[in-house]
């Protein structure tokens, strides 16, 4: 004898989905009874734009050339304030931010250009308040300000 196939449906748990990273375009849609999204969105520099950022600006600190005025530790210092800050991404003191990136402009403006070449292109949320405190003190810098 055939088993009769039953009619009743059993019941599904809602969808439920957890998205982590960052979404750049369009959007998320979920469908079904109870279904729900858990989106994880980093804003910000994202760390590994930071580490690299940081990476080239600590290897162009090693090249360069002696200077009376400016000791090399003094400037690693500067920069290492600055990592440590930028690393708070949304939670960082921009004021601190800005003084020591100022600082950063007057004592070695070649680092600077290596933060601003690695800041080039679209930017967004924490990244671009980082973006415009470097393009000010480059401005302040060249202005001889």
């Amino acid at each position: 004898m055939a088993k009769k196939k039953s009619s009743k449906k059993t019941a599904r748990p809602p969808a439920s989905y957890e998205i982590s990273g960052t979404v750049d375009h369009g959007g998320i849609a979920v469908l079904g009874p109870n279904a729900t999204v858990n989106v994880h969105q980093q804003t910000g520099i994202q760390a590994a734009e930071l580490t690299a950022m940081f990476e080239a600006v600590f290897k162009k600190i090693e090249t360069l050339p002696e200077n009376p005025d400016v000791d090399r530790e003094e400037i690693v210092d500067t920069v290492q304030k600055i990592q440590n800050e930028a690393n708070k991404s949304d939670q960082a003191n921009t004021n601190k931010l800005e003084r020591w990136i100022t600082n950063l402009a007057r004592m070695a403006p070649d680092i600077l250009e290596v933060m601003a070449a690695s800041l080039a292109g679209p930017v967004a949320g924490f990244t671009a308040v980082f973006k415009k405190i470097v393009d000010k003190a480059r401005e302040s810098d060249s202005a001889g300000g």
